[in-house]
């Protein structure tokens, strides 16, 4: 389906530790506000702005290959495997963008939490004119933040999007997903209980592999 030229194609990086029903909510909400073709979930291999219990790169991997399988607009992307440590988004971008040649558009898709600190990231501004952003709301983050960041990078609304002199376009998504908690599923995980927040598949992964167990109780 990427051979085919002009899709429209959502990127949504994050570290999916691990992928759970709230990352496949805000996938299906791109996919339909914005008319997506299909989105690649990007799992970070070594994300800077993350440290404690995180699950090996090639888990994480299988868990998205997992909870992906039964759409088939949705895969998983290994690209950050084989880049330089610690994995930045604009590194990622211009790897992944860079050699298009089939006139492909790009949608970054990003939970507002996280663009609410755009600022503190490389390149930030290089991120924002490779691809268009598609924001997902988050309870207890003001829209009004929002339009005021927005604003001050030199957007201005017009109609569903907001345009930038330099930039692409951003579009805030209007569903909200469920406030799902990676540490608290993992928490779950590692009890063993079973959670309606996890893929059952992707639950059984993670019982049979043992993760998120510390070591100390694996070889208790």
């Amino acid at each position: 389906m990427m051979g085919a030229p002009g899709l429209k194609i959502g990127l949504f990086g994050g570290t999916f530790n691990p992928v759970h029903r709230g990352h496949m909510e805000v996938a299906e909400t791109a996919l339909a506000e914005a008319g997506l073709d299909r989105v690649l979930f990007i799992p970070s291999a070594d994300p800077p702005h993350k440290s404690g219990d995180i699950a090996g790169f090639a888990h994480r991997v299988r868990m998205l290959e997992i909870a992906c399988s039964s759409r088939n607009e949705f895969s998983c992307c290994t690209i950050e495997e084989r880049l330089a440590k610690p994995s930045y988004t604009i590194d990622t971008l211009k790897e992944m963008i860079g050699d298009d040649r089939l006139g492909h558009s790009y949608y970054f898709v990003i939970g507002a939490d996280a663009f609410l600190e755009i600022q503190s990231w490389k390149s930030y501004r290089e991120i924002l004119s490779y691809v268009h952003i598609l924001l997902s709301k988050r309870v207890g983050v003001s829209e009004l933040m929002l339009k005021k960041l927005l604003t001050s990078l030199g957007y201005t609304r017009h109609r569903e999007v907001w345009q930038g002199a330099r930039f692409k376009t951003v579009r805030i998504l209007k569903k909200i997903p469920k406030g799902f908690s990676s540490s608290e599923i993992r928490a779950a995980s590692k009890s063993l209980t079973i959670t309606s927040e996890l893929d059952p598949e992707v639950m059984a992964y993670i019982r049979k592999k043992g993760l998120y167990i510390p070591q100390r109780e694996k070889n208790g």
